[in-house]
């Protein structure tokens, strides 16, 4: 058996934490190959596992894994273009990120994507009219008075 098949073959939900770390740059390298372009990588709700780390008691080793993980898929990983990481977690630059590089942190306080979070009028949003609209012709006055109580940077 190939290497390729080997590996793909110890990926499962009883895997080692050295299988694990290496599984995300490994797909990025299968992906890199099978399209011929860099990969991008989407990481939704990162923080999820750091807090059940912290409530149950395992931060140290869970902190350990993630350093080695975000070494190898974002750090080091030649085929990877871009990434984007998603969570509601602030984003601390002396903790498990303090080894990437060109980290950019984006949050709904940001000028530079203010537009691009939270709820404006235009923008349809659950009880809106069905042009997507919010605003008194549609009786929503009070959804209207809500939605301008949180807006995003300068909006």
């Amino acid at each position: 058996m190939n290497k390729e098949m080997e590996f793909f073959d110890s990926v499962s939900s009883k895997m080692s934490d050295d299988v694990a770390v290496l599984a995300l740059k490994y797909l990025s390298d299968c992906l890199e190959h099978y399209y011929g372009q860099k990969v991008l990588i989407f990481l939704d709700e990162y923080d999820t596992p750091r807090q059940e780390a912290y409530v149950y008691g395992y931060w140290e080793e869970l902190a350990g894994f993630i350093r080695q993980m975000f070494n190898l898929a974002f750090k080091t990983n030649p085929g990877m273009e871009r990434a984007i990481m998603t969570g509601i977690t602030r984003v601390s630059r002396e903790s498990i990120f303090s080894d990437l590089n060109n980290l950019t942190v984006v949050t709904t306080t940001s000028e530079k994507y203010c537009t691009c979070f939270g709820f404006t009028e235009g923008r349809g949003v659950p009880g809106a009219g069905p042009d997507g609209n919010v605003g008194a012709q549609d009786g929503c006055e009070a959804m209207v008075r809500w939605i301008h109580l949180w807006q995003p940077a300068g909006i």
